[in-house]
């Protein structure tokens, strides 16, 4: 038999290491995961398991991810990506126990990470499969961990805040927006699905959707005064913070979109923009307004070599109303 007809003869009889972690992913009733040499997920299947049972929303794979790891405790998540890193330098798998505690659930999961590598070449990847032993509820009477469920805080705060909040991923997805952006848009959540559902104009009614994500795209950040409807009785003014999420590289994998409404600082601003350029009294522009104007008109007419005239009129006995 030649070299060739041996070599095809040995691989049907063995098959790949990532076309039996393709099968182990097709039957998997545990949490199996893929994850790279910097421990970021390549792929996943039932991860949900892994999410905090008491979390009212349904995390995408890399956040669930991220909070199970924090969420593990004595340095498990230390442990966890030094075995991992073992096992890729080793090509043996390996068995870790590790006890989770999310919200009010504490439990306990029994880790097998395992090398996904090839005949000629060394394992740059590893499968983590997870297996949950047990589930405990906290007594109520029992102190709450001080590390608890850090994705779920941040949604309640994003839920209660009285800013708009919007979140969309890096394709433009929305995939969350709290009570008050729901208020703001009056809109469903089921007509809520892109960048094309919301718009954002200037001062002039134009559209400036396309500036803000161009911006995003180069700079990573925006701000600045919009308006969410163009015409209206609701038009008001808000002030549109913009961030972008990053991990591991400079490809954003989420957007956090903020307004707050400063229309009541806008009509304080106005007025005391008023009250600087009229008399108090009678409500007519003062010396200050009419030395401004005075100043433009003369700059125009030296601009454009035009002549301009002033007229001076006296009223007689004028201080006796004033």
């Amino acid at each position: 038999m030649s070299k060739g007809t041996k070599q095809q003869a040995a691989e049907k009889e063995q098959p790949r290491e990532d076309q039996h972690f393709a099968k182990m992913m097709g039957t998997a009733v545990d949490a199996v995961l893929l994850v790279d040499s910097k421990f970021n997920l390549v792929s996943q299947v039932n991860i949900d398991l892994l999410q905090p049972a008491d979390l009212d929303i349904t995390l995408v794979p890399d956040a669930a991810f991220r909070e199970f790891l924090v969420s593990l405790e004595d340095d498990g998540e230390k442990e966890l990506k030094q075995l991992a890193r073992k096992t890729r330098l080793t090509g043996e798998a390996e068995q870790f126990n590790v006890r989770c505690e999310q919200g009010e659930i504490t439990q306990n999961f029994e880790v097998f990470v395992q090398p996904l590598a090839t005949e000629n070449m060394p394992g740059t990847e590893c499968v983590l499969h997870l297996r949950r032993t047990n589930v405990l509820d906290r007594p109520k009477n029992e102190p709450k961990y001080k590390s608890e469920s850090n994705v779920q805080l941040m949604y309640d705060m994003i839920k209660i805040s009285s800013d708009a909040i919007v979140v969309f991923d890096g394709k433009q997805k929305i995939k969350l927006v709290n009570p008050a952006f729901q208020l703001l848009v009056s809109k469903p959540n089921d007509e809520l699905r892109s960048a094309n559902d919301i718009h954002f104009f200037d001062d002039n009614e134009q559209s400036i959707n396309n500036h803000i994500w161009q911006t995003l795209f180069y700079e990573g950040h925006w701000s600045g005064e919009v308006y969410v409807t163009a015409t209206g009785e609701n038009r008001r003014p808000f002030w549109l913070t913009v961030d972008s999420l990053n991990h591991g590289d400079d490809t954003a994998t989420h957007y956090l979109f903020s307004l707050r409404d400063i229309s009541e600082l806008k009509d304080t601003q106005a007025a005391l923009e008023h009250n600087a350029a009229h008399d108090q009294l009678t409500g007519l522009p003062n010396r200050g307004f009419f030395l401004t104007h005075l100043e433009k008109a003369e700059e125009r007419a030296r601009r454009q070599e035009t002549e301009g005239a002033l007229l001076f009129i006296d009223l007689d006995n004028f201080k006796l109303i004033n």
